[in-house]
């Protein structure tokens, strides 16, 4: 018996690593209400994957300015990157940047089988949010549940006595 597709799952990319969405734009705009809530605890001073219409930050780096390439120095870092193939490299410039003293907060699909998740993720705080994100102007949710991952470099995760806190 041959199984039908559902019209949703025509607009799908078929390869070796599986399943993945396609979308006609990876320039998603994160939701208010998320922002806000990560910002009013991290005070986020740079959006690294933006544009002039989408920031959620004064400071920001667009698409031809390749956040990828800049230097995030001691920035407390807001980043809802492309998220195809490239994630990884997102995720790990997110890991350099943290351990050269920045704070980056990361909202990204929820892929608990890939290898970014399991080398960088998993050793971060993360917070898999309930339910699916609806980005941007976008008519329906996202295909795909997101998680956020908070990198803290190890001087700000301290207590005040100079004990590490727990992540």
């Amino acid at each position: 018996m041959r199984k039908k597709m559902l019209p949703s799952t025509k607009q799908k990319s078929r390869g070796a690593r599986g399943y993945i969405p396609v979308s006609k734009t990876d320039n998603w705009a994160t939701p208010q209400y998320l922002y806000d809530e990560y910002n009013a605890k991290y005070q986020l001073t740079c959006d690294a994957a933006a544009s002039a219409r989408n920031t959620k930050c004064p400071k920001f780096f667009t698409k031809k300015q390749d956040g990828l390439k800049q230097d995030w120095g001691t920035e407390r870092v807001w980043c809802n990157p492309p998220y195809g193939r490239v994630l990884g490299k997102w995720m790990q410039k997110a890991d350099d940047a943290c351990r050269a003293g920045a704070t980056v907060v990361m909202l990204v699909p929820s892929r608990t089988d890939t290898k970014w998740f399991h080398k960088i993720a998993m050793k971060r705080k993360k917070v898999f949010l309930k339910g699916r994100v609806k980005f941007g102007n976008g008519k329906s949710p996202a295909p795909f549940p997101s998680l956020v991952v908070v990198f803290t470099p190890r001087a700000r995760r301290r207590g005040a006595a100079g004990t590490a806190a727990t992540r």
